[in-house]
């Protein structure tokens, strides 16, 4: 099992997402596990995007209410971004090596995205995500 976490929120701390590996024992690097991950994110999301065919639509006191801030839009470009696959890999990667997650299998805390992980069925493989401090 794989799952995300997401640390600096106050309160209870449940998985954003959860990823049963339902597969034989093989070993990856760090670096392609990420990868993987990231194919699979995008992939959803993509498939959300293209299940979404209804145009937005506002209420009038919502267009109201962005007439006074100057800016009457309705989001669907900057909601639904088209995502390039190499570029959320090559993301994802930056941020495991500025620190912005780290990752732990089986408690143990991975520290290279060369280090190799074995997916078995008993190991659990955990994202943790930091989200900085609002003025800090």
């Amino acid at each position: 099992m794989i799952e995300a976490q997401t640390v600096g929120k106050n309160k209870k701390q449940s998985p954003i997402w959860v990823l049963n590996l339902n597969t034989i024992s093989q070993t990856y690097t760090l670096q392609e596990m990420i990868k993987m991950i990231v194919h699979e994110e995008v992939t959803h999301l993509q498939s959300q995007q293209s299940q979404n065919h209804l145009s937005p639509v506002r209420t009038s006191a919502e267009i109201e209410v962005m007439h006074k801030t100057g800016m009457v839009h309705f989001d669907d470009k900057t909601k639904n971004p088209i995502l390039d696959l190499d570029d959320a890999v090559a993301k994802a990667i930056q941020a495991f090596e500025n620190s912005m997650f780290y990752v732990f299998v089986n408690e143990r805390q991975i520290h290279a995205l060369s280090e190799e992980i074995k997916l078995i069925d008993k190991n659990k493989i955990v994202f943790i995500r930091f989200v900085p401090l609002v003025g800090g």
